[in-house]
């Protein structure tokens, strides 16, 4: 079970598998929600938050 590390001791906790499958079930989402949101965010920022994945490979091709 995997429910104890997030501090709930009692009722019916989830398996590994179970949080896998969900995970894998949302995935395609998430990357079109990053996909959509990112194009439209301001490229003018002070914050070092701008440069902070340069040169990072992606697992995938960005469209």
């Amino acid at each position: 079970m995997t429910d104890y590390d997030a501090g709930v001791e009692r009722g019916e906790g989830v398996s590994q598998d179970e949080v896998f499958r969900v995970f894998a079930a949302n995935v395609e989402r998430l990357k079109d929600l990053v996909l959509r949101t990112v194009p439209v965010l301001d490229r003018d920022r002070a914050c070092a938050c701008a440069a902070a994945l340069d040169g990072m490979d992606l697992p995938f091709e960005l469209p």
